[in-house]
């Protein structure tokens, strides 16, 4: 089984709640496992709002472009923005040793894409931040069996 979804998303915070309304949506229609559901809402959560509230020096509409397809049990998808270049994967670290009151206010939402995706990559082309991620899923069926 194969399946795609691109979506085209302005620059505004209303924007993740509808971004968190379409992935329900079409990981329904596909019957993924809930768990597999959550950690890709939880993640896109996450990198749509960052870019949201800190990809951008100037206060004009901008656009956030994201395609995502399964092609088996692989759940990719490719988010691409014009924001400022921020390379997530070089960004703070948020130190797990550390006590909750003691740790930097950055690097959480890092730490959970990471933790529920199998591969993070970024590239900087042109004038664009182009963010890829990666994780094996689950469907409905799969828990059942």
């Amino acid at each position: 089984m194969e399946t795609a979804l691109t979506i085209k998303l302005k620059n505004e915070l209303k924007e993740v709640e509808k971004l968190g309304d379409i992935i329900n949506e079409w990981t329904s229609s596909l019957n993924l496992a809930p768990s597999s559901v959550f950690e890709i809402s939880i993640v896109f959560d996450e990198i749509v709002a960052n870019i949201i509230k800190h990809g951008y020096s100037d206060k004009t509409e901008h656009y956030i472009d994201i395609a995502l397809n399964i092609n088996e049990y692989i759940f990719t998808a490719t988010i691409e923005d014009e924001g400022i270049d921020f390379n997530p994967l070089d960004s703070v670290k948020d130190d797990r040793t550390l006590l909750l009151k003691d740790r930097d206010l950055g690097g959480r939402g890092i730490h959970i894409i990471k933790k529920y995706m199998d591969l993070v990559d970024y590239q900087r082309k042109g004038n664009k931040n182009i963010l890829t991620i990666n994780r094996k899923i689950k469907f409905i069926k799969d828990n059942i069996d």
